[in-house]
């Protein structure tokens, strides 16, 4: 009697077992995925003091508003993040303690679309430093995910955007023209209608356009090109418009063609506008 009374005992806490097990196993989120894999076109980070749209496509990244070049680096580190995501527990499912864990509706919300649209709340850190509060949009519950954080979306505008305008070989360029100056390589030497160019002073200004890189930004500025550039390489051809000076040190610049205005150093223009041939 006493050994079935034992079993009994032991069949009752094998069940009880299994019944915490089923009811720990409700609150994971196995199946609740951040990203679906090589399918991402959009993202859009919404922050209570900004907006900013990431369009991810075949030709590279475009960062809105201002239909700026996105930092590809910047970008793809956080679609890798997105990616290495996991969602643990539930750990709550009370509309009330959204706002405690940072996923109310007027927190930090993120859209990803890519086959299908998933919107998102990114909260607060949790205690251990590793896991933050999470909540999908339209759901009342709160998770736990690793390898996430509001700190991957906590940027400024323009810290999605390129500061580089051009990267090119220096010497493939073969030909540039500022306004009506044609500057044409021969061999290694340049030339301007037929005299030869100082070649530090050439190597320089090339070097500056085939590097070009923004020092900021400007949006809904008036562009009016003041002069323009282009260079010629054998793969391609390159437009760019400087616009009037903006401050002391600094003009407005675009890529003929984009609507994007940066701001470059007036050193750069100065060097372009002061090339002349060695004679002069």
């Amino acid at each position: 009697m006493a050994v079935k009374y034992r079993n009994v005992l032991v069949l009752l806490g094998i069940i009880a077992v299994l019944v915490v097990v089923a009811i720990l196993s409700t609150n994971k989120a196995s199946s609740k995925e951040m990203i679906s894999d090589d399918h991402l076109r959009r993202i859009l980070v919404e922050r209570p003091r900004d907006t900013t749209e990431i369009l991810i496509g075949d030709q590279g990244v475009l960062v809105n508003p201002g239909e700026y070049p996105g930092d590809t680096v910047v970008v793809n580190l956080l679609i890798a993040q997105l990616k290495n995501a996991q969602l643990d527990e539930v750990i709550s499912e009370h509309p009330e303690t959204h706002t405690d864990f940072g996923v109310d509706d007027n927190g930090y919300k993120v859209t990803l679309d890519g086959k299908r649209s998933r919107s998102f709340y990114i909260g607060k850190q949790s205690s251990d430093h590793v896991h933050a509060y999470i909540r999908f949009a339209g759901e009342d519950k709160v998770y736990l995910a690793r390898g996430i954080s509001r700190a991957m979306f906590d940027r400024d505008q323009v810290e999605w955007r390129d500061k580089n305008i051009l990267l090119l070989d220096m010497d493939e360029i073969t030909k540039l023209l500022v306004d009506d100056q044609e500057y044409i390589k021969q061999g290694s030497q340049w030339f301007l209608r037929g005299q030869e160019m100082d070649p530090m002073k050439m190597t320089e200004v090339l070097n500056l356009l085939s590097n070009l890189r923004a020092f900021g930004f400007i949006e809904g500025a008036v562009f009016e090109p003041v002069t323009r550039i282009t260079i010629v390489t054998d793969a391609a051809t390159y437009g760019i418009e400087i616009g009037n000076k903006h401050d002391e040190f600094f003009y407005l610049l675009r890529l003929r063609g984009h609507k994007a205005v940066y701001l470059v150093n007036e050193y750069v223009v100065d060097q372009v506008r002061g090339l002349s041939p060695k004679s002069m």
